[in-house]
């Protein structure tokens, strides 16, 4: 792909980052104008990065691809909840489209630029790693001296609802007393359901993700909890598993992986 393209749409997705910071002041303010012209901003700037990239077979192309439709479907949501609900509005903005920009960024600056030129990975993993792929919430926790959340659930469900609605029971069946977590729910293009499923539990945070493949890392930006627990959603969990795996991880930290960054493999 021309070196210059590549170039206009990594600075239109890092300005698109900025719009949305302002999308959630304007939403924040009740600035309706400010909000539609952002919003329109937004949209335009997605479809433009969706047009240059429409017939390019590289992987960070397809990549994006993916991700700018899953992008696309959050903005119009957001525009919709800004009418009816605007305390939801901005979470979806906080939580959800915003850190699909930034996830979206951050995956074709290194599919572009490294994943062909390992040559470049030291480099990268040195300077530029951490700052792609920061999350600034564990990063103020780390300077206090405090976390939010104990524990740090997500649920990762793509279709067969009967199997995520087991799961997810399974896992309010069997949380520990007296646990501080926070639910992540994520669905990661179903269509069965899964999305308004997830909705009826009024999880702490939800990402939706319009087509699979398109953005579900992103969840790595928005955990606020000391630890973290990934279930997929044909997982049934049973009883004293949550109580067991943190006695696990707090006995030895060499036990588990670390999370942030989060290791990427070219």
């Amino acid at each position: 792909m021309d070196e210059q393209i590549v170039i206009q749409i990594l600075g239109l997705l890092e300005t698109m980052q900025t719009a949305c910071q302002e999308l959630y002041t304007s939403a924040e303010q009740g600035d309706a104008a400010g909000f539609d012209r952002l919003w329109g901003d937004l949209t335009l700037g997605l479809r433009n990065i969706l047009e240059a990239v429409e017939t390019v077979e590289t992987s960070g192309a397809k990549k994006l691809r993916l991700a700018c439709q899953s992008i696309l479907d959050s903005v119009r949501r957001v525009k919709e909840l800004f009418r009816s609900d605007c305390g939801m509005c901005l979470r979806k903005i906080e939580f959800e489209l915003l850190p699909l920009l930034q996830e979206a960024y951050a995956s074709y600056y290194f599919f572009q630029y490294i994943a062909d030129h390992p040559e470049h990975l030291p480099e990268y993993q040195a300077h530029e790693q951490a700052r792609l792929y920061r999350n600034e919430y564990i990063d103020e926790a780390l300077e206090r001296g405090s976390f939010k959340y104990e524990l740090s659930i997500y649920v990762l469900g793509y279709n067969k609802l009967d199997y995520t609605k087991m799961c997810v029971e399974s896992l309010l069946a069997n949380l520990p007393a007296n646990l501080n977590y926070e639910l992540i729910l994520i669905n990661h293009g179903s269509s069965d359901g899964t999305k308004e499923y997830f909705e009826s539990f009024h999880p702490d945070k939800q990402l939706d993700i319009a087509v699979n493949g398109g953005g579900a890392d992103a969840v790595y930006r928005i955990l606020e909890g000391e630890f973290v627990l990934m279930i997929s959603n044909d997982v049934v969990l049973t009883p004293h598993a949550i109580e067991n795996m943190l006695a696990c991880i707090r006995s030895d930290p060499m036990i588990a992986t670390i999370a942030f960054p989060p290791y990427r493999k070219p």
